[in-house]
């Protein structure tokens, strides 16, 4: 029998970096991320550093809008995560 993770990536269609990352996105947090993957949030941080990804919360200038001025975080960052790793809070 293929492990959850496998059976996750197989039932999803998509490798898992890209699986978590859409769900983080998604979620914002790691928790609700292991839910709707049925799995608990230790396997979650596993599968991250298994896939070695980071997610990272950045912090932005906004204006009184909410509107986005500019964002604190070093290009170097994102060219080195191809699936959107850092993402902004």
């Amino acid at each position: 029998m293929p492990s959850k993770y496998k059976q996750i990536e197989d039932q999803r269609g998509k490798p898992m970096e890209a699986i978590l990352c859409e769900l983080y996105e998604k979620h914002r947090n790691i928790y609700k991320v292991a839910d709707e993957l049925g799995v608990t949030q230790p396997t979650v941080s596993n599968w991250i550093m298994r896939c070695r990804l980071e997610f990272r919360t950045i912090l932005a200038h906004c204006d009184l809008r909410g509107e986005m001025l500019s964002v604190d975080i070093q290009d170097s960052i994102t060219d080195a995560y191809p699936y959107g790793l850092v993402v902004a809070k």
